[in-house]
């Protein structure tokens, strides 16, 4: 289950950089993954490290998605 992260605000020209965690049942593996994300933003698959430079100025909502795989 992926934690929650909550709104993130930023400037054009700002990078956020931060991880998201997540808790899986009986040791299952994480994926993370992106939706709806700008391009240049990138999360790490196992590690949940997102990191993404704003380029523009209006509101952009970003997905963050995990998988547990057995």
């Amino acid at each position: 289950m992926l934690e929650p992260i909550g709104d993130k605000e930023l400037s054009r020209g700002d990078t956020l950089a931060f991880t998201a965690k997540a808790t899986s049942a009986f040791g299952q593996t994480k994926v993370f993954s992106l939706a709806g994300a700008p391009q240049g933003a990138t999360i790490g698959a196992s590690s949940g490290r997102l990191q993404i430079r704003m380029s523009v100025t209006a509101p952009m909502p970003i997905r963050i998605t995990e998988i547990s795989l057995h």
